[in-house]
C-alpha cells in the first residue's frame, strides 16, 4: 500500500502478515522503492503467535513468485500458495510444479485486502501520510495494528 502525504516525498510501504480473519501478526513499514522480495525476510521473521513463530502457510501475489522466496519458505517448512507471475519467468520450468492453490488464493488474499481496507478506511491519518518522520509513522501503523484486532475481538 502506498502512502504519500507531500509531493516531494517519496512513498511508504506496509508489509504485512495477517491471520485467514484480516487480524494482523506481524507487519514491516519500508519505502515504496523496495521491492516485495527484498523484504520478505524480514516481514516473516516478525511473525510471532504465542509460541508459535512460523505461519503454516503463506499466500503471496505475483510479486513474491521467486526462487529465493520460495526456498525460504521450503526450509521454514512453510507452504505456499503464490502464483506464477510469467514476467519472472524466462521459459517454463522443468520440474514438479509450483505449489497454488486459487480457493486458498481467493480466501487468504481476501484477509489481506480486508486488512488493508481496515488500515486505510479506519485509521484516515494513515490513509494520507501527514508525519514527516517514519519513526512516527510507523508508531501510528503499529498503533492501528493494535487496535484492528481489539476492534475485531470486541
Amino acid at each position: 500500500m502506498g502512502f504519500d502525504g507531500y509531493r516531494r516525498r517519496k512513498g511508504t510501504k506496509v508489509h504485512a502478515v495477517v491471520t485467514a480473519q484480516g487480524v494482523p501478526v506481524g507487519i514491516e513499514g519500508t519505502s515504496a522503492q523496495k521491492s516485495e522480495g527484498a523484504v520478505f525476510p524480514r516481514v516473516l521473521k516478525t511473525v510471532r503467535v504465542g509460541r508459535r513463530t512460523r505461519p503454516w502457510e503463506v499466500a503471496g501475489d505475483g510479486a513474491y513468485d521467486s526462487r529465493p522466496i520460495r526456498a525460504e519458505l521450503r526450509r521454514r517448512g512453510i507452504r505456499a500458495s503464490i502464483p506464477v507471475n510469467p514476467r519472472n519467468r524466462r521459459r517454463s520450468r522443468r520440474g514438479r510444479p509450483d505449489r497454488f492453490d486459487p480457493e486458498t488464493d481467493r480466501v487468504l488474499r481476501g484477509a489481506v485486502e480486508r486488512f488493508l481496507a481496515w488500515l486505510k478506511g479506519g485509521f484516515r491519518r494513515l490513509a494520507l501520510r501527514y508525519e514527516r518522520l517514519l519513526a512516527t509513522f510507523r508508531g501510528f501503523v503499529h498503533l492501528a495494528c493494535f487496535l484492528i484486532p481489539w476492534r475485531v475481538l470486541r
